[in-house]
């Protein structure tokens, strides 16, 4: 009896090994692959010399005609004021992207130096990005950096009209595809190193109550030799160190930023806005390239810090999910933009229901490895990017904002106020409800 116990006990560890070995083999067939590449979407300026010193052009000045259309084309700054167009450029805008695959699941993450990016527009991209790749339109994500001082690709600071302008936004979305393109062409065996740390030094709330979302966040994507491919960087803070007065196309600080990484670790540094609503913007005195260059240093050193102190996790799940909601359109100053086709094709994808209209905007739930993401379309209070980050369990918490589409402020609905800035450039009351209510359910889910 003794011997049959004995047989039976080396049976049951022979096969509870075995059941070990094939757990280790089936971890060791989980591979990432990552690219990462990034083309430039600069404008083009068509500069002219303003003989009458008025600060505009007129006609019969002289100009340089770079399409040879025979008129001059301005190209208008998005944000802050109408009718400020580019005289010249300081630095580079960019268009960059990361590919990550894992068990036959793809993510693609894109940044834009871009004021936003509408619907219509990323669904274009993610239509060609899906008919050319095969990658499903739901796990491509295209973000802007929300930078103030690039071409108006909202359409709502032209100086009577849109400031839209279909050559460039056809360029832009050509080199897109382009760094797209390169990124799957790149894409490499790879593991990730995370980075958190805390950094308040360059953010103010300027709305009352004052509440900051300091944490910056990173990943650094290495191939197997340790070269870096990608560092992802998000932070919330507006893109508007340079202010109304600047009148030059510049990334602001994140160009800075993402410079001073590619630099530093080599590969290509994206940058992700966060919950920058309500309203997270710099706290400086001086609108200088000289203080954007700064913050931007400071962010850098920072983010390095962090990712040389960061640890590399294996990457046992990818997971993507997104969702298209439809949000009412409340605010009577969108609703005739829209009719004046400001907002350029997004009229076209409006519904309708018991008289009222509603626009498709994009949510999405992300998990890399210890990494848990939630997208939003717009500028997020920080109240309610709390509410996201106090229901996800994992270590890193990354919220993006202003993916795959730009509706405004997404306001508490508890805070709103009708007289409110950020309310006349909302779609609505309850639109943070819905929005904060449906990625609650993704996120549990």
């Amino acid at each position: 009896m003794c011997r049959m116990m004995e047989l039976l006990f080396i049976f049951c560890c022979l096969v509870f090994h075995s059941f070990l070995a094939i757990a280790d083999e089936l971890k060791q067939e989980i591979v990432l692959l990552a690219g990462a590449s990034k083309e430039k979407i600069t404008p083009t300026i068509e500069t002219f010399s303003d003989i009458n010193e008025n600060g505009k052009y007129d006609l019969k000045e002289p100009f340089t005609d770079l399409n040879n259309n025979g008129s001059w084309d301005p190209v208008w700054l998005g944000g802050n004021q109408n009718g400020r167009f580019a005289l010249g450029v300081h630095d580079d805008l960019w268009a960059k992207t990361l590919i990550l695959e894992s068990n036959q699941t793809s993510l693609i993450l894109i940044s834009l130096d871009l004021i936003g990016f509408l619907f219509d527009e990323v669904n274009s991209i993610q239509t060609a990005i899906s008919e050319k790749w095969g990658i499903p339109a739901e796990q491509i994500f295209i973000a802007s950096t929300h930078n103030h001082s690039g071409p108006d690709a909202i359409g709502l600071w032209g100086e009577s009209g849109s400031g839209k302008n279909s050559e460039t936004l056809s360029f832009v979305k050509a080199q897109i595809l382009k760094s797209v393109e390169t990124a799957i062409q790149n894409k490499k065996k790879a593991k990730i190193v995370w980075g958190k740390t805390e950094y308040s030094n360059p953010i103010q709330d300027a709305r009352p109550p004052t509440i900051l979302n300091d944490l910056l966040l990173s990943f650094r994507v290495e191939d197997e030799q340790g070269l870096t491919l990608a560092t992802i960087v998000n932070y919330s803070m507006h893109a508007e160190v340079l202010n109304e007065k600047n009148r030059l196309v510049t990334a602001d600080y994140p160009g800075t930023l993402t410079e001073k990484l590619e630099k530093h670790f080599g590969g290509v540094a994206l940058f992700f806005a966060g919950d920058v609503g309500g309203m997270q913007t710099p706290k400086v005195f001086f609108h200088t390239f000289y203080i954007c260059k700064k913050i931007g240093e400071s962010l850098a050193k920072e983010v390095i810090l962090s990712l040389k102190q960061g640890k590399s996790v294996p990457i046992e799940t990818l997971r993507v999910k997104q969702e298209t909601l439809l949000l009412p359109i409340e605010n009577p100053k969108f609703l005739e933009a829209m009719e004046k086709g400001i907002f350029g094709s997004t009229k076209n994808l409006l519904k309708e229901s018991d008289g009222k209209l509603f626009i498709p905007a994009d949510i999405g739930f992300i998990q890399i490895g210890p990494a848990q993401f939630v997208t939003v379309p717009g500028e997020l209070f920080p109240e309610l990017g709390q509410v996201l980050r106090n229901e996800m369990k994992l270590e890193y918490k990354f919220l993006i904002g202003l993916c795959n589409n730009e509706i405004g402020y997404i306001v508490p609905e508890e805070d709103w106020n009708p007289n409110g800035y950020e309310e006349s450039m909302s779609l609505g009351q309850k639109t943070g409800t819905m929005i904060i209510s449906s990625l609650l359910k993704l996120i549990k889910n």
